[in-house]
């Protein structure tokens, strides 16, 4: 993808995420866009692309939204990375790989915000938070995203090979 389109992707997002998701909450959670386009990057572009892609959104979203900055920054390089790692280790993901890395990565992207607010304010003991906020919040991101997800991973794939197929007729 060109710069240009993650750029316009990336701030799509954005605008989708501080704007529309809130009106979609169930019971004040609501699904984590941006880990869905790290985790998409990650497993896509590799491993550091997809720190960068959640680390930046992360940082728009925490600009955007109010929040401490870096809070998400540092959740969506830990979703990106997850992703990347398994991208650089499963050579064809099926739909439940991607499910199952999905949920991985979401969930370990809401321990690494908990923890850091457990740091800063003293908000949540693990437990409540685990159990009250960052389960609910990365299932209804699965269930939410998985879709998408699926969806943009394979117009990227197919992108990419009619692009390597006219290079090559090109040759």
């Amino acid at each position: 993808m060109k710069k240009a389109n993650i750029l316009a992707l990336f701030l799509l997002v954005l605008v989708v995420q501080v704007v529309f998701v809130p009106h979609v909450s169930i019971g004040g959670i609501q699904p984590d866009l941006p880990f869905l386009v790290a985790y998409a990057a990650g497993v896509h572009w590799g491993f550091l692309r997809g720190m960068a892609a959640g680390t930046g959104l992360g940082l728009l979203v925490d600009v955007a939204g109010g929040a401490a900055v870096g809070l998400s920054a540092m959740s969506g390089m830990m979703v990106g990375a997850a992703a990347g790692l398994l991208g650089g280790h499963v050579f064809r993901p099926t739909p439940a790989v991607h499910a199952g890395g999905l949920f991985g990565s979401v969930l370990l992207g809401g321990m690494t915000t908990l923890v850091l607010v457990q740091l800063l304010y003293s908000a949540y003991e693990w437990l409540d938070g685990m159990r009250a906020v960052v389960l609910p919040q990365t299932l209804y991101t699965v269930a939410v995203g998985l879709p998408a997800v699926l969806v943009f991973l394979n117009r990227i794939e197919k992108a990419e090979r009619s692009r390597k197929t006219r290079e090559e007729d090109a040759a």
